[in-house]
């Protein structure tokens, strides 16, 4: 794990769904802490807005996808996407699902 953020993801060696935060003191030392998750496939609005609030680094991806193409971030942008898309796939590659999203509505 690089920094001190929380990494959502897949193991290398089970692939099985992954949560794990560093757990850093005054010190150099710290320890990670490691969950397994089971994630519902879809949840609602707000609560998945919430849960991916904590993860500001990647909403900050994703946000910046979509205003890049100089469009306002809506978050019902995210209602297309499953848990395991919205959470543990790449940032890049959900970034490119909201980017084709956005690029159809568009042209409609």
């Amino acid at each position: 794990m690089k920094g001190q953020h929380l990494h959502l993801g897949y193991g290398q060696s089970d692939n099985r769904k992954i949560l794990m935060l560093p757990m850093v003191g005054e010190t150099n030392v710290g320890n990670l802490l490691l969950y397994h998750l089971d994630l519902v496939e879809r949840g609602e609005r707000p609560v998945r807005v919430r849960a991916l609030t904590a993860h500001t680094h990647r909403l900050e991806q994703l946000m910046a996808s979509v205003t890049e193409l100089d469009q306002v971030w809506d978050v019902t942008l995210i209602d297309d996407l499953d848990n395991a898309s919205l959470f543990l796939v790449p940032a890049e590659e959900v970034a490119e699902k909201l980017r084709n999203r956005v690029s159809a509505d568009l042209s409609r």
